[in-house]
């Protein structure tokens, strides 16, 4: 693998690495999968939109506490809009909207009520269609009764039209904001005291995504971490985008032209064996090694994979406030992995 930088560019990346692709477990690929996602989201929206259609945003979730599984919630949730889907009255709904098909995305947040999940389904339909669509709500409270789960409250269905559905594209797959979390109730009261960057703050902690438990695992919080361990263990294998049969085909029926953006050349900066890789993740300084990169360019780079090739221990510093080549980031100043630990 290499690491790499652009002409006439500061920035520096990685190159030739292999990445899990997981959408669920990830940190890293994930955001990437969901870029990646926006762009063909996007598309379908400005395609249907200039062919005369209307895009409507639609929420599905059910009622929980945190006595609930995570595994028993999504598979109740799934269960039951997979059985309304097969209603004929269903399809009826979806023919006199006009409705070519749909974009559905699973997500999933946790809460004081415990896991969250919810389905968010974008339909492209004909205009003014919003009270068509509507009455999905007694057949989605339907199929949630039959399915043995409480019934639906105010919050367990939404339609929106306009410009909601391209908001809602907009934030895929990102953050959610405060606000938001409010209106799904998304707040998780996980512990009470947090660590977060240098700021140690006694707090109600706010809503959650998975990746929000993770980084709490990773600040000493063993309880958000069994949460997220559970929460994987139910969505890997699962898909979190899916298109409706025919739908792309549809879409393809339009034209959509995009100006290529032509790619700056890049250079490689430093050859990484793999045995030196081995030596970056045992002191954690991706991160690090690419900043070296960009303020010092690859012979301060080869500095410092000897440094940390030399070194059998783990950095603990910070790398944020201590210049990784001032001579304080020594080997001397590692502490061995098993007083780390």
């Amino acid at each position: 693998m290499y690491i790499r930088q652009a002409e006439g560019e500061r920035r520096a990346f990685y190159h030739n690495i292999a990445k899990c692709k997981s959408r669920w477990g990830c940190p890293v690929c994930a955001p990437q999968l969901t870029e990646r996602d926006q762009v063909k989201l996007r598309d379908a929206l400005t395609i249907w939109k200039s062919s005369g259609g209307e895009t409507y945003l639609v929420t599905f979730t059910i009622r929980h506490d945190r006595s609930m599984p995570t595994r028993d919630a999504v598979k109740g949730l799934l269960a039951a809009q997979n059985k309304m889907k097969a209603w004929r009255a269903y399809k009826a709904i979806m023919n006199r909207a006009g409705a070519a098909g749909s974009i559905t995305a699973r997500e999933i947040s946790f809460g004081e009520n415990g896991p969250h999940p919810h389905v968010h389904m974008l339909i492209l339909a004909k205009p003014g269609m919003l009270d068509e669509l509507g009455k999905v709500r007694e057949l989605w409270a339907d199929a949630v009764r039959r399915q043995g789960l409480e019934d639906v409250n105010e919050h367990g269905f939404d339609v929106r039209g306009g410009d909601y559905a391209a908001e809602y594209v907009a934030k895929y797959g990102k953050e959610p904001s405060a606000d938001s979390k409010r209106t799904v109730r998304a707040w998780w009261n996980v512990s009470d005291e947090m660590t977060r960057g240098h700021t140690k703050q006694t707090r109600r902690l706010g809503g959650a995504t998975p990746f929000t438990l993770l980084r709490w695992y990773a600040d000493g919080d063993k309880e958000a971490g069994a949460v997220f361990a559970d929460y994987f263990d139910t969505m890997r294998g699962r898909s979190q985008l899916h298109w409706s049969k025919g739908l792309r085909a549809k879409l393809d029926l339009f034209c959509l032209e995009r100006a290529e953006v032509e790619k700056p050349k890049a250079r490689n900066l430093v050859q990484i064996d793999f045995d030196t890789w081995g030596a970056v993740l045992r002191h954690n300084g991706r991160w690090e090694l690419l900043y070296v990169a960009e303020q010092y360019g690859p012979d301060a780079v080869e500095v410092l994979l000897d440094r940390m090739r030399r070194s059998p221990g783990r950095w603990r510093g910070d790398f944020r406030t201590t210049d990784p080549l001032s001579g304080r980031w020594m080997p001397g100043y590692y502490e061995p992995l098993q007083a780390a630990a």
